[in-house]
């Protein structure tokens, strides 16, 4: 699964894990991750991954665009509201 996510400043990923493997790219702004307790910077242009079950959050601190994919596709999520970590609220 492919998506593309676009978020204005400020915005912030809640800590969760899913059995995704996940891959993203910066495309513009800059994102502070938190994986599984360990801190980083991702500016754009960088790609980073997250394993299956591991615990992570992110935090927005500009406007951001960012392309995820996630492996087995995570239909589930957007259909069930566990999506709710990537809403604003």
């Amino acid at each position: 699964m492919i998506v593309s996510l676009a978020d204005e400043g400020g915005a912030h990923a809640a800590r969760h894990q899913h059995p995704h493997e996940q891959i993203f790219w910066m495309i513009s702004g800059r994102m502070e991750f938190d994986l599984d307790g360990e801190k980083r910077v991702v500016p754009r242009g960088r790609l980073r991954g997250c394993p299956r079950q591991y615990a992570h959050e992110a935090y927005f601190p500009e406007d951001t665009e960012v392309i995820s994919t996630s492996s087995p596709h995570r239909a589930s999520d957007m259909f069930t509201g566990e999506d709710s970590y990537l809403r604003r609220g």
